[in-house]
């Protein structure tokens, strides 16, 4: 879904409390308890204290109630809050996006916010309730915008999975190689290549959650000067230790293929470049596996007409034991079986996933199985427990035909894991 992403825009600049402003669809405003404004997707925060006042007042007025405001429902908008100890992050949308996937979508936002300043950014409000985020946070807003256009067009957010590229597995285990070749304090080598998971080295007894790495991904997107040069920064991950800073190496070691080395070490700049310097020596002696590195680069998604089943228009399948997922392209090169060739009705596509998302999972038990019709699309979905598959057929497709080539479909992606997922890291 990636190539369906949209175009950035100064969004920043809008004046607030305009029709203009206000007919935007989604809109994500951050701002602290006492109701002081830190971010808006659109427009210029600064201006946005009435809007905060009244944000605040709606969470302080359910709060004094005894209860905690949760999400709204105002004809078409949708307005979700979620409160994260002195921070407040509110969406509010009608797009159709589901409630869950609101809050999972603000859920990431804090988290991107805890990997600039830490989780000790609590004690700051603890000393000041009023104090102005905004100054700490500083030109890292380009972060939180490019989560949310990221959020807008990719289900990694949704499912939680970190994307993964397709490969042939012998040059998975190449790589493998060459990362395993590794310096003292590494913790964490991630290898992505155009939002899509290449190779991982994990330090022993150390876990890297599908969320920090979503988080460093979204981190080098937000920018291009990272292709440029090597990149020095300090970066939390929340899951691994949102109290203090690791430190992160970034470079691109080939054409649109990324390498970031994270060490806890404020002081290993140099011996991370040697290693960096190290990876592209072995890459530019090995022209064969390099070429078809690039190969699968160029088009990191795959056509959904390769795997045989006619049926099939779309589907996204999640492996559970690597935290994982992978999906064939959209647009206009998605192939004859696939309908979804413009942005527009790529999200619709999305929210269709996103509603049978929140009912498997909502509630107590997960269901195993579901079977959705609308107007425009049937959907299977399943959940075995070790993967989660959702599949998306005509609208008057008929259910023993779906289920088959449901059936049909797993199978042939079970057969395909070596190359589709990275099923084990170097070490």
């Amino acid at each position: 879904m990636s190539a369906l992403c949209s175009p950035r825009k100064r969004y920043d600049e809008e004046e607030p409390n305009t029709p203009a402003w206000a007919a935007h669809r989604k809109h994500f405003f951050i701002l602290s308890s006492a109701g002081k404004p830190i971010f808006s997707r659109f427009g210029d925060e600064s201006k946005l204290s009435p809007v905060a006042g009244v944000l605040q007042a709606l969470v302080s007025f359910v709060d004094d109630s005894g209860d905690t405001i949760r999400h709204v429902r105002v004809g078409a908008h949708r307005v979700v809050f979620l409160m994260r100890g002195p921070l407040y992050l509110v969406a509010v949308s009608t797009c159709g996006d589901t409630v869950e996937y609101l809050w999972q979508q603000l859920h990431y936002l804090h988290a991107q916010i805890i990997s600039i300043l830490t989780s000790k950014v609590e004690q700051i409000f603890a000393r000041n309730a009023s104090f102005d985020l905004r100054g700490l946070l500083g030109g890292t807003d380009r972060v939180i915008r490019s989560l949310i256009r990221y959020a807008n067009a990719e289900p990694s957010l949704l499912f939680n999975a970190v994307p993964s590229l397709r490969l042939p597995p012998p040059v998975r285990a190449e790589l493998g190689k060459v990362l395993a070749a590794r310096p003292a304090d590494l913790l964490f080598a991630v290898m992505v290549a155009r939002s899509h998971l290449v190779h991982l080295y994990k330090a022993k007894k150390s876990v890297l959650h599908p969320q920090d790495v979503l988080l460093v991904m979204n981190t080098v997107a937000s920018s291009s000067s990272f292709r440029e040069d090597e990149s020095w920064l300090p970066i939390c991950l929340p899951c691994f230790n949102d109290k203090g800073f690791v430190y992160a190496h970034v470079s691109f070691v080939a054409e649109e293929l990324c390498l970031v080395l994270i060490t806890p070490k404020a002081d290993a700049f140099s011996p991370l470049s040697a290693f960096r310097q190290q990876v592209m020596q072995r890459l530019e002696a090995m022209p064969e596996l390099l070429g078809t590195l690039r190969s699968s680069i160029s088009e990191p998604q795959y056509r959904v007409d390769e795997f045989g089943v006619p049926e099939v228009r779309h589907f996204i399948y999640k492996l559970n034991a690597v935290e994982q997922l992978s999906a064939p392209r959209l647009g206009p090169d998605a192939g004859p079986q696939c309908p979804y060739r413009t942005r527009d009705m790529a999200k619709g596509l999305f929210r269709v996933y996103q509603h049978a998302h929140a009912l498997i999972h909502g509630t107590s038990k997960p269901l195993r199985e579901l079977l959705v019709s609308t107007a425009t699309e049937t959907v299977i979905a399943r959940n075995s427990g070790d993967a989660e598959l959702y599949v998306v057929f005509s609208p008057l497709v008929s259910k023993p035909v779906a289920i088959a080539a449901c059936q049909k479909l797993h199978r042939s992606l079970k057969k395909e894991h070596a190359s589709l997922f990275l099923l084990s890291t170097a070490k």
